[in-house]
């Protein structure tokens, strides 16, 4: 696949019932979004959430 001919810009997300995030509704992202938090504030499942989005889009 290439992925320079594949472009996709997160614009707006919402995750219900997935790890540490009960309800997060219309996180809003920019041109470049930082991820930030204390330890087990959630980083890390918002990264495993979108990683498991691309896989199942396949």
């Amino acid at each position: 696949m290439a992925y320079d001919k594949i472009f996709c810009m997160i614009q707006r997300l919402s995750i219900k019932n997935f790890k540490s995030y009960d309800n997060l509704e219309n996180m809003e992202f920019g041109k470049m979004t930082a991820v930030l938090g204390p330890n087990s504030s959630g980083k890390t499942s918002l990264i495993q959430f979108l990683h498991m989005k691309q896989i199942n889009k396949r």
